[in-house]
């Protein structure tokens, strides 16, 4: 679905890239256990090529985190080379991007306990790129016939 090289080479061009408003996001936070688990999904009509939309993906936590506004002035005014670098830069280097499949990845969910609803997201249709699977950070992507989705977990215990 996605490579390091894709990725790479549409990073170059993101200020020319379409903003886009309208993602889903649902957070499961663990405190018993230190994790928190995100699940990012938005629609293919609005970033038909899974490339973009990983990056779009990626890059709309970095402003939640920070607390900056996602409106289409503040993003297009912003470095947004920069903003995605901080997250992509360690995908590229330490990132397996790795093809799995629906069974897989959904006894990986499981084995997390994340309690989010993937049933309607990763479906038997899915195509998913496994980026990380390390004992502390469990990231991600995919697409079905209607949504690209960012899954990632973590723990800082």
């Amino acid at each position: 679905m996605i490579n390091k090289d894709a990725v790479i080479h549409c990073l170059q061009g993101i200020h020319n890239r379409k903003f886009v408003d309208h993602f889903h996001i649902q957070e499961d936070r663990q405190p018993r256990w230190e994790a928190s688990a995100y699940l990012l999904s938005l629609e293919k009509t609005e970033v038909p090529h899974p490339v973009d939309a990983f990056l779009l993906l990626m890059e709309r936590p970095e402003y939640w985190g920070e607390e900056w506004a996602w409106e289409e002035m503040n993003v297009k005014n912003s470095n947004r080379l920069l903003v995605l670098s901080r997250v992509i830069d360690p995908l590229i280097r330490f990132g397996v991007f790795m093809k799995i499949d629906v069974k897989n990845t959904l006894g990986k969910l499981d084995e997390l306990g994340i309690e989010i609803d993937f049933g309607s997201i990763v479906t038997a249709g899915s195509t998913n790129t496994l980026i990380y699977d390390e004992w502390n950070d469990f990231l991600l992507f995919g697409g079905n016939a209607h949504h690209y989705y960012v899954i990632q977990w973590y723990t800082t215990a």
